[in-house]
């Protein structure tokens, strides 16, 4: 994905959408390296090609415009969320379908109810305020580009997502040995009491 960027623009030239990502993870536990894959379909078809695969002859189609495309049903509903928690605090370059230019902004939040990113605008006069961006469709719709590599940022994703797995097992395995050396001291109290009252 990271080295395929022309390739990703030019099928989205011709109307493919992303829609998954895949990730292949390399090496060992400690010192991981992935594989970024991007999964993406066909959101619109050209009106040669279709009337190609349904047997017509190119001729009738040859006077038409070769350049409409018939729409198929917008995916936008249906289609899954791309980004999460994992992308927080990444810088990224959105071009806004209804401002000038390029924005560079960080991504500072995320709202898992609306699967929607709050991203943090430096405005003219030196204050910062958040605005919320459906990350996932403007990615889809090519305005966005990230300033670190994919494979990058899933593999900073998975190396905390085990550090924090291994603190939890650590902690959970001291709190089973602090569990039993007390079960431990109160069958001794236990014993020497019984013991005590024997005599």
């Amino acid at each position: 994905l990271d080295l395929n960027s022309l390739a990703i623009a030019w099928y989205r030239s011709l109307g493919f959408a992303t829609q998954t990502f895949t990730s292949k993870f390399l090496g060992d536990k400690q010192s991981a390296q992935v594989v970024v894959y991007q999964g993406m379909l066909c959101c619109r078809v050209n009106e040669v090609n279709l009337a190609t695969s349904a047997g017509l002859p190119e001729q009738e189609t040859s006077s038409k415009n070769p350049e409409q495309h018939l729409a198929v049903p917008s995916l936008s509903s249906a289609s899954p969320v791309l980004f999460k928690n994992e992308v927080l605090q990444e810088k990224v370059l959105i071009y806004f379908p209804d401002r000038p230019g390029q924005h560079e902004v960080r991504i500072v939040g995320y709202d898992r109810f609306s699967k929607w990113h709050f991203i943090g605008l430096s405005l003219e006069n030196g204050e910062e305020r958040k605005e919320k961006i459906d990350l996932s469709q403007l990615y889809r719709d090519g305005r966005v580009q990230f300033k670190r590599y994919f494979s990058l940022m899933q593999r900073d994703s998975e190396l905390l997502r085990r550090a924090r797995a291994s603190c939890r097992k650590r902690k959970l395995e001291e709190l089973a040995s602090q569990v039993c050396i007390e079960t431990r001291s109160k069958r001794r109290c236990c014993q020497g009491d019984v013991q005590a009252s024997g005599l």
